[in-house]
């Protein structure tokens, strides 16, 4: 193009263009545009006429030439007039841009925010004026050359997710995005339903995981009420969980099953035959965009789309080339939505921003990575080939690379925009918190500012570095500008009462917050001594002498209470990850294995065959009894694997089943040699157990097997990964980390052995099978039974706090609402005496002198 505007200027002789640069003089920013214009400009016997303003009003002014220039050190500037300001993250420096923008007074046409490329900072600039009340209660108007991507308007974002279900046959990630926007009309899907009624997509997304659905229709039907209904019986230990698991599980069933009668009859709304035209492609999109609100722009595409059969052959058109068009076009489209001149403050890119004039310059994003621009070469068309077609055409071909002369001269022009004021900000660490160094041209700034090219006294004199630390930035903020949202007024009154309770009048507004969320900022943000009721401690949640857990829930308590909290408190599912097509989630194998050793073991026991055992009659049924009942407790993976994953399974399948066999064999073989036995199978079990000092807990668990063999009881449960001999730790029990096995010991008042039986291709020989007799040591069950007495102090109090980092946070299910990494509340924590008995659980071990909590005082005192 630039090659055409050439010619165009060339025929329309005589033209007067203005160049950027003193012939006359040497400005090293000025350079490239001297360059263009003696080759594509000048003629050879031309000269250019320096046209120089009688009274100059640019703020930079004659310090333009001294840009890049090592041997210049031009007049420092007058320091009123330019402030310098570093960020965290693109929200942070816009907002302030616009603040200041806006409470400076000055007319609004002479203001610009100016950056080199918006694109960094739309979403930011949109919340930035949005944050901000305009004429009549409305956002400010503001122009500018910000375009977004078409594909971010919400609406053709779920247009394009929509085609993409239909024509693509429902697959999963899709499909659970349409089910989960607010926009789209299912009352004219699913006809006879309520008018209110929309789904549920967050529980579809975890049904759906959990089923393996890739995609398919069929898949849908069959595998998702299915899922849904499915009650998870391996961590489920008393029947009154079993009981409202069931219950929850019912509901969900009716949930899904009307989710897949919705999907039906979308897939029966458009399941004519499908076009074979660009024009019947467009019509058939049409009639599906009426299930959303009507959006201009994909109308106008689509009529784009229809008019290719014009230009086209008469080959038939496929409906993923179609949708491959549709995808391509949007993602070709922008939106301008401030492109047309309202007046307002001015919001432009560098380019965008030559040969214009205004009285205040925010001048944002100067750091690494925005300024200069990175060149990225062509790679159809590098610049090699670049400058020999410019050379034998004589026609400008721009540089991908460059050597940076338009970056100098991009500068100095936006330098020289300003006339009365100039404030220049950038960020130090981006949104996340990755570190961002301030941009090289910073050097040149230092010559503009001071004089000299000397950034680290730039910085030492003239940059203020600002805090990302809520309260010192929302009061900086409100000092500087004025302004101040009422979300952001509110939470400044509440850092700002210290030791008082925030007074909810403060800073109120149309968006007015309660006493408890002013109460969580105050205390959420500070650095105290001592924990705060925003930091797991929810208060007295019952007498401690009551209170009843499962034996996995008191060792998930054990393990980390704020994981016991969001799970077993608020209820807040674990989401699961998403299966690939050729995996099988380890939980699905261990309830297949687990229900099929129950149906085994309950047809041995059932028939009498513990009574007199006999080791080859026991295992020879036992095969066959394998074999009859593989199939039904196995269902549900091969259901989900039928159609996807059938040979793989059928070799793993193999596998696992040659281990059970072997496990069976080894198994029953050890049983017979203990003699008669009765064997109770999934049996539910609660006890109260006297921890002492008045603390009595009534815990409950499911055993796998109970064996009673005379006087002599054991307890087995079955494991299918994992380490056995940790599990048995007495160091990690008094720890609080694995207490499923001590409790178990407790909860048969004849004190068993418990039995840890491993299931599975992983486990072979002794490491198959670990065994707790008991405590070798009074002062370990002493020191045991305290550790259940501090965890249930913890429940009776209602106190949850952060335990210790561990490597298990990085993979944590609930580390978003973790506050793990926060210093002020890592340093109420360090300071707290409520949870000081539970954070010294992680010194306990098996050894004398350490098992108890006063050895560890003790020794702490020494």
């Amino acid at each position: 193009l630039l090659g055409v505007h050439l010619n165009l200027l060339r025929k329309m002789e005589p033209v007067t263009v203005l160049l950027p640069f003193d012939p006359t003089g040497h400005s090293p920013a000025g350079e490239y545009a001297q360059q263009f214009a003696s080759k594509f400009l000048i003629n050879e016997d031309e000269q250019a006429e320096t046209v120089r303003s009688p009274d100059s009003t640019s703020l930079a002014g004659a310090r333009l030439a001294s840009l890049y220039d090592e041997d210049s050190r031009p007049q420092p500037m007058e320091q009123d007039r330019i402030t310098l300001d570093d960020f965290q993250g693109a929200a942070t420096e816009v907002t302030w841009a616009v603040r200041r923008a806006i409470a400076s007074g000055t007319d609004p046409k002479e203001i610009c925010i100016l950056a080199r490329d918006l694109s960094r900072y739309g979403p930011a600039l949109e919340e930035a004026f949005r944050m901000v009340p305009g004429k009549d209660g409305g956002e400010p108007v503001w122009t500018g050359s910000l375009t977004t991507p078409l594909r971010r308007d919400p609406v053709v974002h779920d247009a394009l997710v929509l085609l993409q279900v239909v024509s693509q046959d429902f697959p999963r990630g899709p499909t659970v995005e349409l089910l989960s926007t607010p926009r789209m009309i299912w009352q004219l899907v699913m006809g006879s339903e309520p008018a209110a009624w929309s789904p549920d997509g967050a529980a579809v997304d975890r049904w759906s995981r959990r089923a393996g659905i890739l995609g398919g229709l069929d898949h849908w039907i069959r595998d998702l009420p299915r899922e849904a209904g499915f009650v998870p019986t391996w961590n489920l230990e008393t029947e009154e969980e079993l009981a409202a698991a069931t219950r929850r599980c019912e509901q969900a069933g009716a949930s899904a099953q009307a989710v897949v009668h919705a999907l039906a009859g979308l897939h029966k709304r458009f399941q004519e035959e499908i076009p074979t035209t660009w024009s019947g492609h467009a019509d058939r999109y049409r009639r599906m965009l009426e299930l959303l609100p009507d959006r201009t722009e994909l109308n106008d595409l689509l009529d784009d789309m229809a008019n290719l059969d014009r230009i086209g052959d008469d080959s038939p058109v496929t409906g993923q080339e179609a949708l491959s068009w549709l995808e391509q076009a949007v993602d070709d489209s922008t939106l301008s939505p401030q492109s047309r001149d309202r007046g307002g403050i001015r919001v432009l890119d560098a380019m965008q921003a030559r040969g214009l004039t205004f009285s205040r310059l925010y001048l944002i994003g100067f750091h690494a990575g925005s300024f200069p621009r990175i060149g990225r070469e062509d790679p159809f068309l590098d610049d090699r080939l670049r400058r020999q077609i410019q050379d034998e055409l004589g026609r400008p071909l721009a540089s991908r690379l460059g050597d940076g002369g338009e970056e100098r001269l991009l500068l100095a022009l936006m330098l020289g925009s300003t006339r009365d004021d100039l404030h220049l900000s950038w960020q130090r660490a981006d949104d996340t918190g990755r570190a961002v160094s301030p941009s090289a041209a910073l050097r040149e700034m230092a010559r503009a500012v001071l004089g000299v090219p000397d950034t680290i006294r730039l910085h030492q004199e003239r940059v203020r570095r600002r805090s990302v630390h809520p309260h010192v930035r929302l009061a900086e903020l409100g000092s500087d500008t004025g302004m101040l949202h009422p979300e952001e007024a509110h939470a400044l009154a509440a850092f700002s009462c210290e030791g008082t309770a925030p007074d909810p009048a403060v800073g109120a507004g149309s968006l007015g917050l309660s006493r408890q969320t002013l109460a969580m900022l105050q205390a959420t943000e500070r650095f105290r001594f001592g924990p705060t009721g925003w930091d797991g401690r929810v208060g007295p949640m019952g007498d401690r002498r009551e209170f009843q857990w499962s034996t996995t829930a008191l060792e998930d308590l054990g393990r980390c209470p704020l994981r016991f909290f969001f799970r077993r408190v608020l209820k807040v599912e674990e989401l699961e990850g998403e299966l690939s097509p050729l995996e099988i989630a380890p939980v699905d194998m261990g309830t297949a294995v687990h229900k099929l050793l129950e149906l085994v073991y309950s047809d041995l026991n059932e028939t009498g065959s513990f009574a007199e055992p006999d080791a080859p009659t026991l295992v020879a049924r036992a095969g066959r009894l394998l074999d009859t009942n593989w199939d039904t407790a196995f269902r549900r993976i091969d259901h989900r694997v039928a159609d996807h994953l059938r040979p793989l399974w059928r070799i793993q399948e193999s596998i696992w089943k040659e281990a059970v066999v072997r496990f069976l064999e080894t198994d029953l073989t050890r049983l017979s040699d203990l003699g008669p036995l009765t064997i109770d199978i999934e049996t539910y079990l609660h006890r109260e157990i006297d921890l002492g000092d008045g603390v009595t807990i009534h815990p409950g668990g499911k055993f796998d097997r109970l064996i009673h063999q005379g006087d002599t009881v054991h307890v087995a449960d079955y494991k299918t990964s994992g380490r056995l001999g940790k599990r048995i730790s007495i160091s990690e029990m008094l720890k609080g980390n694995q207490l499923q096995v001590p409790i178990y010991h407790l909860l048969a008042e004849q004190r068993p052995t418990v039995e840890l039986l491993g299931v599975g291709p992983g486990y072979a020989g002794p490491e198959s099978r670990a065994e707790f007799t008991g405590f070798a040591r009074d002062d370990q069950f002493e020191g045991l039974t305290e550790t259940l007495r501090v965890l249930a102090g913890l429940l009776s109090a209602g106190l949850y706090p952060i335990k210790d980092k561990s490597p298990s946070c990085s993979y944590c299910a609930y580390k978003a609402g973790c506050r793990i990494n926060h210093p002020p509340t890592l340093e109420r924590e360090a300071g707290s005496k409520d949870s000081r008995d539970f954070i010294r659980l992680a010194g306990k071990n098996s050894f004398k002198n350490r098992t108890l909590l006063h050895d560890l005082v003790q020794e702490e005192g020494s």
